[in-house]
């Protein structure tokens, strides 16, 4: 699944951007199907929605919960292309591929229940006007990271070969894709919810996917390490 979605990137990206970012926005749609996101979409929907200004506007109150969203994965795209070199530099080193490799292990172990990495509760969360849906919004995506790195790692990893105004862009579009779902709910109403798959034996297929991704992705940064 890597080399596919390396691929696409690269393959679309020499007949322009519009490629890497349909394929950016599917990566981020996936991301929200993971079994430690899916679960918590209805929870996410009733704590952006909990004010009484926001049960006026529910379209409103999702699309400043993805501004903030936006925001930090854009943050981090420019990150990426800032210091696209200087981690290029350093992944010529085996230790480091060694140490990112662990990382990967880690979360593969996390994925399926294996090992349980700190995680804020997004349940406690309270929303008290626009502003803190924003940052809501941005702490979402930064506490989630757990379950988005698999494929944000890609993503991130070519958005650093990237100008900084296309590394920010398909940043921003990954993070349309993660909450789209929570779009789609805000446009239909509550009953969107009911139409959403229920929790059943495909999360665990999904579960174990990552848990695919996540190993196959340590396992290449080790035998890179290696010189194979």
């Amino acid at each position: 699944m890597i080399q596919h979605l390396q691929t696409l990137l690269l393959s679309g990206s020499q007949g322009g951007l519009l490629m890497p970012l349909l394929v950016t926005f599917l990566g981020g749609v996936f991301t929200s199907f993971t079994p430690c996101i899916f679960p918590m979409i209805p929870i996410t929907f009733s704590i952006i929605t909990a004010t009484k200004e926001s049960k006026r506007h529910p379209i409103l109150s999702v699309l400043l919960f993805g501004f903030g969203l936006s925001l930090a994965y854009v943050a981090l795209g420019a990150i990426a292309v800032a210091s696209g070199g200087i981690f290029g530099s350093f992944l010529q080193y085996p230790w480091i591929k060694i140490a990112v490799a662990n990382v990967f292990f880690l979360l593969a172990f996390n994925s399926v229940g294996w090992l349980t990495l700190p995680q804020k509760h997004i349940q406690k969360a309270k929303i008290n006007s626009p502003f803190s849906l924003i940052i809501f919004g941005a702490l979402t995506g930064l506490t989630m990271s757990p379950c988005t790195l698999p494929i944000l790692a890609i993503i991130l990893a070519y958005a650093a070969t990237q100008s900084l105004i296309n590394g920010m862009l398909l940043l921003w579009v990954y993070a349309w894709g993660f909450f789209a779902i929570l779009l789609l709910i805000a446009f239909f109403g509550e009953s969107a919810k009911t139409k959403l798959p229920k929790s059943g034996n495909w999360l665990s297929v999904t579960k174990w996917a990552m848990f695919a991704l996540c190993f196959a992705v340590g396992q290449w940064f080790l035998m890179q390490a290696g010189g194979l």
